[in-house]
Formats: C-alpha cells, structure tokens, sequence
C-alpha cells in the first residue's frame, strides 16, 4: 500500500511538471515576436501562433486546417513545394517565402524550417519559424531603385563626374562626360590623381577651391581653368562635396564646360558695347518704346542735344516729349500717332513736326517708326529714330 501511494504521489509530480512545461511551452509560442506553424506531411496547418496570424491578418482559426499554399502566388508555391521535398529529406535550409494577407497585400518573412519525424523514421511535418522582412525588403528594393537612378544621372550625364579618394586624391569613379571633356580616357584617369593629369589650368584656381572645402565642405559653381589631355584650357563650374564611400572619405565633384556660354557672353558684350558707341555718336536720336507707348525702354543722348532737355524727363513721362511741339504739328501728330497701327507696320514715317526749344528756337523734326518682333512675330518693342531735318527745311524754303 504504501508502495502504491509513493507511485501515486510520484505521477502527480509528473503531470504537475507537465502542466508545467506546457504552460511555459505555450507562453513562449504565444510570446514570440516571429511566427510560428506546425505543418503536418500534407502541408495543412496544425498549429499557428498568434503572431503568424496576426503576420498574414487572419485569426488563427481561420488559418489551421488550411493548406500553405493557399496563402501562396504561383511563384511562391514553387518554393514551398521545392523545400518540402527537402525537408522531407531532413533539410532544415532557411528559405525566403512572400505570402498574400487576407486584404491582399503581401508579407515575405525569412522561414526557418525543423522536419519533424516518427519514432520510424517516416516524415510526419514539420515546424517554421516565421520572420517579416517585409520593411527590409522594401528598404533594400527603395535603396536599388535609389542606386539605379543614381547609376543613370551618374553615367549619362554630359557634365564630367568624378569621385576621389580625399586621403590621396586618386580617381576612383568617373563618367562618359569627363572623358569627353578632359580627353581623357577611363583607363589613363583611373587611379591617378587632378595633379598627374595635369587638370588645373591655375594653381591659384586649386588652391582656392581646397579653401572652399575646408571651410565649408562644399563648394558650387566655383568658376576656374580646366585644363584637357590636348592642352587646350576651358572655362568650368566645378561644384563638389565631401562624401563618405565604403566607410571612406571621398570627394564627388561635377564639372561643366561653360567655355562656349563664356565665348557668347564675350561677343554679346563686345556686340553691345559696338551698338553703344554706333548710336551714342550718330546725329540722329534713337529710341526704343512700349509697344502701349507708355514706356521708353532707351534714348540715345543726342535727344539732350536736339530737344535741348533731359531725357530723364521722358524717361519719366512717356509722353512728355510732345509737349515741347509746336501746337498746330502736334495735333497733327496725334491724329495719326497710333502704337497699334505702328505694331502691325513694317515701318511708319509720321509727318514732319517742330519742337520749341527751352532757348526758344525751333527744330524741325521727322521721325521713324520700326516694330521689332520676336520668334513667333509678336511685336514686342517700337525702335525708332528721330532725325534733325531743320537744314534741309530752311534750304527748301531758300529756294522757294
């Protein structure tokens, strides 16, 4: 009897330490941050923690007695079937696996398989850790597409690119823009630096630059003399910044020839300074007025000299000009002084008038008009020019 009660007491012990074990079994499958499933040898479901479930957003009762590839594209049902077969074999390689979620989205997890065998041998399922990778995999699919786009602006760019080593100075990384520009071709640059190829038509220009980046570890639009493979120097913006590469300190620095824009700013000055000279030494006056007439864009200084006034005064009021005209003209000038009809004529001659002068002799005045329009024929500015026909008048009058 009393051999009877001590194995009695010592199954009691047992199932108590069962109880036990499972509780603590269960707390922890309940408590995992990853999912976790029980397959049986068919591929159903017999058993999925919460945290699978909540993974694919169905309840767990939703999920067991299902099978996996239920939850699985084409695709994914290829890579399921093909390591069942191995873990029937007794492999335990972890696998990538996308399942679709119950509001059609979708959730790839890393699964880490165990197969599970009889007392035989025979394959009787298997158990998976499940871990979401989802926010990883995006990350790694935003960082491609980033790298992607970078690769292209990098490689197509028509500016020269360069990345460098800041320790040494020693190209690392170029594009089709700087072979074009410096003639330097990718094996000759690569692993040589801007000194040994000789890049810097100005010291000063170099030494400037470094100054920059010291200072500020960026530079942009610094203008400066890039010297090419040939010799020949041209006119660059370079903008470039510090970077950190593969945990090293690099320089990434784009240069663009602006020799041609220079050559054309050089010839429109050169240009402009010859129009300059050409009208403000001409006897005639020379103006440029709103299409409406109710600005004057330009005078030419011999208005001073003829009108025997300050242009400012014009400049000021458009319309002031016609008040120094001898009445009887000026109503005949403003009969026929219309800016709309001058915007729709090739040229206009307007009749001759007379201006009183401040000293009070009069100037006998005949005047051009020449609407000036741009690309698409729109007429954009009224040129005209003014001359002193007061000789020719008294002549005529002589010889009456």
């Amino acid at each position: 009897k009393k051999q009877l009660i001590e194995e009695l007491n010592h199954f009691k012990t047992m199932v108590h330490d069962l109880d036990e074990a499972g509780s603590r079994y269960r707390l922890l499958v309940e408590s995992m941050s990853d999912g976790l499933g029980v397959v049986d040898q068919n591929g159903f479901y017999t058993f999925v923690n919460e945290r699978l479930a909540e993974m694919l957003g169905y309840s767990t009762a939703e999920l067991t007695g299902k099978r996996v590839t239920d939850f699985l594209d084409g695709d994914n049902q290829a890579i399921y079937h093909e390591h069942r077969v191995k873990r029937q074999k007794g492999d335990s390689e972890s696998y990538e696996l996308t399942f679709n979620k119950k509001k059609g989205t979708q959730v790839t997890t890393i699964v880490s398989p165990k197969p599970l065998f009889d007392a035989e041998g025979t394959f009787i399922g298997s158990f998976g850790v499940l871990t979401d990778i989802t926010e990883r995999k995006q990350a790694e699919a935003a960082l491609r597409a980033s790298e992607e786009k970078f690769h292209k602006s990098f490689h197509s760019s028509p500016d020269a690119i360069i990345i460098s080593n800041l320790s040494d100075g020693r190209l690392i990384e170029l594009n089709e823009g700087f072979e074009r520009i410096s003639g330097y071709s990718r094996e000759e640059a690569l692993g040589r630096t801007s000194l040994e190829l000789n890049l810097w038509g100005s010291e000063a220009d170099r030494a400037a630059m470094i100054g920059m980046l010291t200072e500020s570890v960026r530079v942009k639009d610094f203008e400066f003399s890039f010297k090419s493979k040939s010799g020949s120097e041209k006119v660059c913006l370079l903008s470039a910044e510090l970077i950190e590469l593969n945990g090293k300190p690099c320089l990434f620095s784009v240069t663009r020839d602006i020799t041609g824009r220079k050559q054309s700013e050089a010839a429109l000055r050169e240009s402009e300074e010859r129009f300059r000279l050409l009208i403000e030494n001409i006897r005639e006056v020379f103006w440029i007025l709103s299409v409406d007439g109710q600005k004057f864009h330009y005078i030419s200084p011999t208005y001073d000299e003829l009108w025997g006034r300050s242009r400012q005064r014009v400049y000021d009021d458009a319309t002031a000009w016609l008040e120094d005209i001898v009445p009887e003209d000026r109503q005949k000038l403003e009969e026929v002084l219309d800016y709309g009809y001058l915007s729709h004529t090739s040229v206009a001659i307007l009749p001759k008038y007379r201006v009183r002068r401040p000293d009070g002799t009069i100037r006998w005045i005949r005047s051009r008009a020449f609407p000036i329009r741009d690309a698409a024929g729109k007429v954009t500015i009224i040129a005209g020019i003014s001359e002193d026909i007061t000789k020719y008048i008294q002549i005529h009058l002589y010889n009456m």
